[in-house]
């Protein structure tokens, strides 16, 4: 016997259970026995006669309803959800009836169960097909999971458990208005204040690109945690994504301006700042990028016998455009990551042992001397490209410090000793970049 009829077996055996506590009555005691005998239309017949008979008795609704549950998985897991959909209807006028004759006891009772134990098998069949990671998982597994777990919120619409699962899966086949659907239902129809639930619906609403929904959601996150940074962080990223640097700042600043000597609320300004400087810092590469091309393109031209002048001159203005506009962008970074360093150096002198604070620093630094390299390479000029190595060794030598305190404070984290390896590794340090590799499991 496989599993799939073990369980069927299991759900029947259950309903057998079931049955054998309902009151006497002629059509009901039939729906019993076509249960019983796994016979669910002769049943779903005899529930709709009692309920024509009598239909202010929940028991008749209770009986259909447990025929087509078990009629539901008996079929392939993609037909199951019309009836489960019946059957949940069902169950819900069953208990309409039972609450408006004060029935506590009998069917009224044991539905609740009865809907659990449907609801447990569609959900474990479901969360079966589906690997730990995720992403792993095939498609076709992942489409067979999504009907079983269809099958499971469908008869039981109030489980956030498989619709936290449900709504990852949908995304992962490419379903993303379903998503969205799923996660609003968490969110806004069960009312769960889980942040990971807000976080998940703000995302797949900034990949529909629909901002201000984004938006909403994670202010309707704060109002629930007004003091989580982690909310107020994920808030400054959605400001940033669109384009509204001021606030980002603000919504961050608000936290300190609460209690000034908080080092986890300077922790999250300093990094949201230095955020706007990674974004910078993408469009400084690209510059640079072009800059170089044009110089390769400049070096070539020149090597021709007849050199295009006019196209010289064109490039070498194009190369003046973007030595201004690297120019004016650098001292934009200089000014963020400045005040981003603040920010962070006084949170580590009000937490000097959170190796958060001292890795960021190291980034900080380690980054700075990163655009310096680029310049360097960029320039045709020798003395300045001395000057500029010369200048992000010194700068690499201050990120030193603050990547070996949070290696020292976190030995096990392979990423600190990964960062220490490659600074080693580019101020010539080989002997420590070596015990460092070796640390990083490299």
């Amino acid at each position: 016997m496989n599993i799939q009829n073990i369980k069927f077996y299991l759900l029947t055996a259950f309903a057998v259970l079931m049955v054998g506590c309902a009151a006497s009555d002629p059509n009901i005691e039939s729906a019993k026995t076509h249960i019983t005998l796994t016979n669910y239309e002769g049943a779903i017949e005899a529930a709709n006669e009692a309920i024509e008979a009598n239909p202010e008795n929940g028991d008749g609704y209770y009986y259909k309803a447990v025929a087509q549950s078990n009629m539901a998985f008996n079929r392939p897991p993609e037909e199951r959800t019309p009836l489960y959909s019946q059957a949940r209807e069902n169950f819900d006028r069953a208990k309409e009836l039972y609450d408006a004759a004060g029935q506590s006891g009998g069917e009224a009772s044991e539905m609740s169960d009865y809907i659990i134990d449907i609801w447990g098998q569609e959900h474990n069949l479901g969360i079966e097909l589906i690997e730990e990671d995720f992403v792993s998982t095939d498609e076709d597994s992942l489409r067979l999971a999504e009907h079983h777990l269809n099958n499971a919120t469908t008869i039981n619409p109030d489980s956030a458990q498989t619709f936290n699962i449900l709504y990852e899966v949908n995304y992962l086949l490419g379903d993303l208005d379903q998503a969205i659907e799923n996660a609003e239902h968490v969110v806004m129809g069960l009312g769960s204040d889980d942040l990971y639930n807000y976080y998940r619906l703000s995302y797949f609403y900034q990949e529909r690109e629909d901002y201000e929904s984004a938006l909403t959601v994670l202010e309707a996150a704060r109002n629930d945690h007004p003091e989580n940074t982690e909310v107020i962080q994920e808030l400054a990223n959605l400001y940033l994504s669109m384009g509204d640097t001021d606030r980002a700042l603000e919504t961050v600043q608000r936290l300190i301006d609460s209690d000034p000597q908080n080092p986890q609320y300077r922790l999250v300004y300093g990094t949201q700042v230095y955020q706007l400087v990674l974004n910078m810092d993408e469009d400084m590469s690209q510059y640079h990028d072009e800059l170089f091309e044009i110089t390769q393109a400049v070096r070539e031209e020149r090597r021709q016998a007849n050199p295009d002048e006019r196209r010289i001159a064109e490039l070498e203005q194009r190369a003046d455009q973007l030595n201004s506009q690297i120019d004016e962008l650098q001292e934009e970074i200089d000014r963020f990551a400045d005040r981003a360093e603040e920010e962070l150096q006084q949170a580590v002198e009000l937490e000097p042992d959170n190796p958060v604070t001292h890795t960021t620093l190291g980034i900080i630094y380690q980054n700075r001397a990163a655009t310096l390299y680029e310049r360097r390479n960029a320039t045709d000029d020798l003395e300045l490209a001395q000057e500029l190595d010369d200048e992000a060794r010194e700068v690499l030598q201050i990120a030193l410090p603050y990547y070996e305190r949070a290696a020292e404070l976190q030995p096990d984290n392979e990423e600190n000793w990964l960062a220490l390896f490659r600074v080693y590794t580019q101020l010539g340090m080989t002997e420590e970049a070596e015990d460092a590799q070796e640390k990083a499991g490299l």
